[in-house]
């Protein structure tokens, strides 16, 4: 599925095949025979390699500056802290957006709109907790 989605992604770099499109991209390429027989799934099992086959290398810095920028936030946070409370959110926030990262590489976490969801809570209510101690540590 990956070989297959890679060969997709060069196809179509700048943008992508768009959104929802994967499952019916990959059955073209099996009945024409550019590709071996799989089970057809909505999506490669890799979230990186699926953002660049739907949305292409645009969509997929915006999906990668996510990850940079929540992490990011994160770790500086813990950087700058003497505090155990800034300390242990931040290091919890780092485990949050890691975590996803990691799952994402052999799914598609952000398919799911509980996922979203759980993520985008999560990360809010871990950076509003660090933001308050550290306006408090001020």
């Amino acid at each position: 599925m990956w070989e297959i989605a890679w060969d997709i992604f060069n196809e179509h770099p700048t943008i992508g095949i768009g959104s929802g499109r994967y499952k019916k991209v990959v059955g073209n390429k099996i009945k024409s025979g550019n590709a071996p027989k799989i089970n057809l799934s909505d999506h490669p099992h890799n979230e990186p390699l699926y953002i660049l086959v739907s949305l292409g290398i645009f969509g997929f810095l915006a999906y990668i500056f996510l990850y940079i920028s929540t992490g990011y936030y994160f770790y500086s946070s813990l950087i700058r802290s003497n505090t155990k409370q800034i300390k242990y959110l931040s290091t919890l926030g780092l485990m949050t957006v890691g975590s996803f990262f990691i799952f994402g590489l052999t799914n598609y976490s952000f398919g799911h709109q509980i996922m979203v969801t759980f993520f985008a809570v999560i990360v809010a209510n871990l950076a509003g907790a660090l933001h308050s101690h550290e306006h408090e540590e001020l």
